[in-house]
């Protein structure tokens, strides 16, 4: 579920680990970001393929009693460190020589729109 949130929405780790529950808008398929990158507030779309998968992860979070879309067992938010090594343990199960980093989805996010006619803002 991290891989796809970061692959289809773009946010940065920072962003990613400070997504409460209650940011998410299933209805507009949307998540506010509060106080991202220079202090600033937007709206981060995602996709409506991505609506179910992301309700049913955000439901059972819910019924663990959970603030943030993605804690760890013992009740806390995940590091940016956590997100990352979270990330190189599936690179290297993939067997990718290079590390997946979480920056290189997000271009990857932003490229593939370019080439879809939409604009990355």
């Amino acid at each position: 579920m991290i891989v796809k949130t970061l692959l289809y929405t773009g946010v940065r780790v920072s962003e990613l680990i400070n997504i409460k529950l209650s940011d998410i808008d299933f209805h507009y398929c949307q998540i506010r970001i509060n106080k991202g990158k220079g202090s600033k507030d937007r709206i981060v779309p995602f996709p409506q393929s991505f609506k179910e998968m992301l309700a049913m992860h955000a439901d059972s979070m819910k019924k663990k009693q959970a603030v943030y879309l993605f804690e760890s067992s013992w009740k806390k938010k995940y590091t940016d460190r956590g997100i990352r090594k979270i990330l190189a343990k599936y690179s290297e199960e993939a067997g990718l020589i290079q590390n997946l980093s979480p920056h290189k989805l997000r271009h990857f996010l932003l490229t593939w729109l370019k080439k879809q006619g939409s604009d990355d803002r």
